[in-house]
């Protein structure tokens, strides 16, 4: 390896220790914490799924696990005790 690939990966390295590297868009999204929320998006990625379906399979099959994630979150929220 030479050396100006040793510095940039230490560099890499570094930026992603000290969380440099999360001003990603998702993770500055604010984490869904209501049941309106994620009825919400159980019936966005339900939809796309219905819609990606015919076109492509494994992109539906993807959107069906998000939505079944959702469901998921919004049936233990109706099972504990507010």
């Amino acid at each position: 390896m030479t050396a100006n690939r040793q510095a940039s990966t230490r560099k890499t390295s570094r930026a992603y220790q000290n969380g440099a590297r999360s001003n990603s868009p998702k993770a500055q999204q604010q984490p869904l914490a209501k049941p309106n929320d994620w009825q919400r998006s159980y019936e966005h990625y339900r939809n796309l799924a219905v819609h990606a379906a015919g076109a492509d399979r494994v992109t539906s099959e993807q959107h069906w696990q998000h939505a079944e994630h959702f469901r998921r979150l919004i049936n233990e929220s109706a099972t504990r005790p507010s």
